[in-house]
């Protein structure tokens, strides 16, 4: 079970509000990033396809546009570029908060990642799938779609070590299996897909992110509201 072992904070001396405010910053990176995502979907014509369509088709702003042979229409870009933008910020956030609880030199390891995968969202959001490449160098949008996917799993394969260090068995095994399955997604994506709906393939690269997100944004705030973490002697109120 997730709450069978040790208490996270009660093996670190950390604020309990800074780690509240960190695994809220985590938990909002993800939903607002879902919620982005849903809503401008639902107004992309053609009809957008979860399968084939790209996730970036949805924050491109020129309707009529055809990118790879697909139309692209997307009303709602802006929510789309925005919701990119804020789970990058917010994401960058929660792991400041939150470096403590990593043990050693993992914490500046997890912070460069954690880094890189902000600054990757935002260069996805400030430059949409369309903006030309110079030379023969991949495009701005392709470079930070690469730091944001790449490193966003690499954040959520260390967020799980650091859950196993703390004896967090469940947490810290759904972390690493969510990272590594990203970034097996993303090698499959740069041989397109391996014949595989390439949008799907996608999908499998940035979703274990965002159910990370989630899913150690609401563990670490159930733990610190918990009467156990309340209550831990380690743990400054």
């Amino acid at each position: 079970a997730l709450f069978c072992c040790t208490p996270l904070l009660q093996t670190v001396r950390v604020p309990r509000i800074r780690v509240i405010l960190g695994a809220i910053a985590l938990l909002l990176a993800g939903l607002q990033y879902l919620a982005a995502e849903t809503v401008s979907a639902a107004v992309f014509t053609p009809a957008y396809d979860y399968a084939q369509n790209y996730i970036s088709d949805l924050g491109v702003a020129d309707c009529g546009t055809v990118y790879s042979g697909r139309e692209i229409c997307s009303p709602l870009a802006g929510l789309m570029n925005v919701g990119f933008i804020a789970d990058g910020a917010l994401f960058f956030i929660g792991s400041v908060l939150l470096a403590a609880l990593f043990p050693g030199a993992l914490k500046y390891v997890f912070l460069g990642a954690a880094l890189l995968h902000g600054i990757g969202n935002v260069m996805v959001g400030l430059f949409d799938e369309t903006t030309p490449a110079v030379g023969a160098a991949p495009s701005i949008h392709v470079v930070g779609a690469l730091l944001a996917i790449l490193f966003g799993n690499v954040a959520a394969i260390l967020a799980g070590a650091s859950a196993l260090h703390h004896r967090w068995r469940a947490l810290g095994i759904a972390g690493i299996a969510l990272g590594t399955l990203g970034i097996v997604s993303l090698v499959l994506l740069g041989f397109d897909g391996a014949g595989l709906p390439e949008g799907l393939i996608e999908r499998f690269s940035v979703y274990p992110i965002t159910a990370s997100e989630i899913l150690f944004g609401v563990t670490i705030l159930v733990i610190a509201w918990s009467r156990r973490a309340a209550r831990s002697p380690r743990v400054v109120s």
